[in-house]
């Protein structure tokens, strides 16, 4: 895997997979995209600064449609988020949760459309408000060493062990329709879990069942 980071600070992946190459400005950037044709590009938005921001990002996904970007920004809002959702790109970073560990996964574990879609059920200020107490209902899990980040209602969380760093994703279904789902473990390899890490998942279990329970009844 090629990647190439058009970012304020070097990152140094340590991976035997990927190739990595570094751009200095967006000129730059450009030319090894034409060059060396990178998989991955990670565009940190204070790198920008030629052009707006918009505007490149829209050149790079309407001239290289086949270059996956990962964003990192200084701070996630939700008018960055409407528009790089909308140009399918969803891999998005706050600048203080960077981390290697994190970069590494999402590398080989992408974001797809189901992993952001709750977002978009958001389109008045109840709806909200119901959003921001479900994330408080789980908030207890990012109170975790091994929790690594959350996307909208999946948490994902890294543990070391014989096989190095692996990574376990908690899946939490989110809107009118959630009773009709689970809560969805994934694991990168088969590992076994810190005994914290399986209290979590039965707690979240535990939650999610009592909180769809009327609605299930309801809809049966």
């Amino acid at each position: 895997m090629k990647v190439l980071f058009a970012t304020v600070d070097s990152y140094e992946l340590n991976e035997k997979r990927c190739k990595c190459y570094e751009a200095k400005d967006e000129d730059k950037m450009f030319r090894l995209i034409e060059k060396k044709k990178p998989d991955v590009l990670i565009l940190e938005k204070k790198f920008v600064q030629k052009m707006t921001w918009k505007e490149c990002v829209l050149t790079l996904c309407t001239r290289y449609p086949k270059v996956r970007i990962m964003v990192v920004l200084d701070k996630k809002d939700i008018s960055d988020k409407r528009f790089l959702y909308h140009w399918m790109i969803f891999d998005i970073f706050r600048k203080e949760e960077m981390s290697l560990s994190l970069l590494k996964y999402r590398l080989y574990f992408p974001k797809t459309f189901q992993d952001i879609k709750s977002f978009f059920l958001i389109v008045s200020d109840e709806e909200e408000n119901i959003y921001q107490k479900t994330i408080e209902r789980y908030s207890f899990l990012e109170k975790s060493n091994e929790f690594l980040t959350r996307d909208e209602f999946t948490y994902i969380f890294s543990q070391t062990g014989k096989e190095g760093n692996v990574f376990l994703e908690i899946k939490i279904p989110y809107g009118k329709e959630a009773w009709r789902f689970q809560v969805e473990i994934k694991q990168n390899v088969d590992f076994q879990l810190s005994e914290s890490l399986y209290k979590k998942i039965e707690k979240v279990k535990e939650i999610f069942n009592k909180s769809q329970r009327i609605r299930k009844v309801v809809n049966s």
